[in-house]
């Protein structure tokens, strides 16, 4: 199960690289001359992009880092869209806890790329972590142009290519490791023009003992 978990989370890894690393750099090169105090702040918040997302990692790693991986992802992609996204951030600042790593920045990249950036006019990003007893919970919700279809559509091995495209690649990734690690899955609720949420929960209680 771990060594299917790492080997998911890798081919996840190498999905995101080469798209994310080519938009990032090209809003970097843009800003060089014209601001060049803001394109030296993208320079740092690339760097941490490459440290807590694409280097080896242990099975877990910190929420707080996983945090600041999505702050910076978020940083450069309104850097990329100036006023085009609004990010309204819930996040317990008591949590201590650990996750396994590229568990929600695939969810927050989905949205952007496939909601909100389709979307005519300015969105709103919505990201929320709770605990609610012995369950942590997550959501992602965007404003932006939505699917008509839902998690058995979106999953289901026989959608059609554009589908496919839609709904992103790093759902299925998150998906699969969630079922294996936790036995847990991805729900999503999706409508045309107005936008999709997506949500899952974890063990509060036993988030470390998963992976040991």
């Amino acid at each position: 199960k771990e060594l299917r978990a790492k080997a998911e989370l890798t081919a996840l890894r190498a999905q995101i690289k080469p798209h994310f690393l080519f938009n990032a750099l090209n809003a970097i090169m843009s800003l060089t001359r014209t601001d060049p105090d803001q394109a030296r702040t993208l320079l740092q918040e690339l760097s941490v992009v490459l440290r807590n997302g694409f280097k080896n990692t242990e099975p877990l790693i910190p929420i707080a880092d996983e945090l600041r991986f999505i702050d910076a992802y978020l940083n450069i992609e309104k850097a990329r869209f100036p006023d085009k996204l609004k990010v309204e951030m819930c996040v317990d600042e008591s949590l201590s806890l650990k996750l396994p790593p590229l568990i929600l920045q695939p969810l927050v990249e989905n949205a952007v790329k496939h909601g909100i950036q389709k979307k005519q006019g300015p969105g709103i990003l919505k990201i929320e972590i709770k605990r609610d007893g012995d369950e942590l919970n997550f959501l992602v919700a965007d404003d932006g142009v939505g699917m008509s279809v839902h998690s058995e559509d979106v999953f289901n091995p026989e959608s059609d290519e554009k589908l496919k495209e839609k709904s992103g690649i790093g759902l299925t990734n998150v998906k699969e490791r969630l079922m294996t690690i936790y036995r847990r899955e991805l729900e999503i609720k999706s409508a045309p023009n107005e936008g999709t949420e997506i949500r899952f929960s974890i063990p509060y209680n036993k988030l470390e003992e998963k992976l040991s």
